[in-house]
Order: C-alpha cells, then sequence, then structure tokens
C-alpha cells in the first residue's frame, strides 16, 4: 500500500496550508503586485497576488477534493492506482511551484524553463484525468480536471516578468521573503498520503 502516514510531513503540510496567512503589510507586497498582475492601482496588493495565482490555486483544491472523496470510497487496489496516478501529477505541479518560488529567489527567470514547466504540467493533468476515469469506470462518477488555465498563466508569467524585472532585482530582500512564502502557501501541492479524509482549504487573506 502506497499511502503511509508520517506525523512529521503531516504537520508540515497543514503549517503549509494552514498558518502561513498573508501578511498585512503593504510593503511585503509591492513584489506581487508588479510580478503577476502589473500595476493594480484599485486592488491591493493582497487581492493582487491571489488573483495572479488563483488558476493554479484552483486546480490544485480541486484535485485535492476528488482525491479526498476517493479515499473515502474506493478499495484498496484502486486507493493504489489513486496514488500512481497522483504521484506524477504533484511532482510537475511542484517543479513549476518550485520554479516561480525560485525565480524570485534568485531574481532570474529562464522563459524556456517556464514553458517546460507548463507543457509538463498540461501533459501531468492529462494523464490524472485517463486514469482518474479508468479507476472510476465502473462507478459512472468521474471528475476532470482542466489544464486549459496552464498555457494563459505561463504566458502571463513570462510576459509579466519581461516587464518587471527590474523591480524583482531590486526589491529588498524581506520583499522577497514575504513573496515566497505566499508562493509557497498558493502553489505547492501536497504528498498523496497527506492529503486528509476533509479537504485543505486554501488560506484566506488576512
Amino acid at each position: 500500500m502506497i499511502a503511509r502516514s508520517s506525523t512529521k510531513r503531516r504537520v508540515e503540510v497543514r503549517r503549509r496550508f494552514s498558518d502561513l496567512g498573508l501578511r498585512s503589510r503593504v510593503s511585503g507586497f509591492v513584489l506581487a503586485t508588479a510580478f503577476f498582475c502589473g500595476c493594480a492601482h484599485h486592488t491591493t496588493p493582497a487581492q493582487t497576488l491571489s488573483a495572479g495565482v488563483a488558476p493554479f490555486t484552483q486546480s490544485r483544491d480541486q484535485v485535492i477534493l476528488i482525491v479526498t472523496a476517493a479515499k473515502r470510497s474506493l478499495g484498496a487496489e484502486d486507493l493504489n492506482s489513486l496514488a500512481v496516478a497522483y504521484t506524477p501529477l504533484e511532482e510537475k505541479a511542484n517543479a513549476y511551484a518550485h520554479f516561480l518560488v525560485e525565480s524570485v529567489r534568485m531574481g532570474a527567470f529562464d522563459a524556456n524553463q517556464n514553458a517546460v514547466c507548463a507543457t509538463n504540467l498540461t501533459l501531468a493533468i492529462t494523464k490524472f484525468n485517463v486514469a482518474f476515469a479508468q479507476i472510476y469506470a465502473s462507478r459512472k462518477a468521474s471528475s476532470e480536471i482542466s489544464s486549459s488555465w496552464v498555457a494563459p498563466f505561463s504566458a502571463t508569467v513570462a510576459s509579466d516578468w519581461a516587464k518587471y524585472n527590474p523591480e524583482v532585482n531590486a526589491a529588498p530582500a524581506q520583499t522577497k521573503a514575504d513573496l515566497i512564502e505566499e508562493l509557497k502557501v498558493k502553489t505547492l501541492w501536497p504528498n498523496y498520503e497527506d492529503i486528509a479524509t476533509e479537504p485543505l482549504a486554501t488560506p484566506s487573506p488576512r
């Protein structure tokens, strides 16, 4: 059985998805405003950050809901198949998340790697959908995860980075640290065994 219990890892996932919240200081989100949505004079920095990575977050949360529901209803053999289907998707999504985080951390952006991450994630979503449909073939109950958001998201990331690279490189260390923490909260996917029987909620801005 692939699913296994690890208290330390569960605590870390819960910390990432529950304890980390948006900070209140406007200065901590200047980079987020520039990087994701450009100049947004009529929205708060927290809203700008949430809007920028919302497609990534929504796709992750949709998958978590599906896997959570499946864990309640499937037998051991199908649960193994579900773990096998989910793990590559988690890996590709987290590879993209890691790329975004490291781009901010290092102040450098690789357009080719951005495209590779987007392509890999799109393919991983497609493969997950196929595998999940096969698991539920006899139950007449399935869900499909959309991958149509990935390409526009990738293009927006690339174009905004090109526009606001000076701000990224000139940002104070604390500003970068704030954004990196928010990127982790909004984009990192949990390991299969750490997905609880209840959905992991996305932290709300506070």
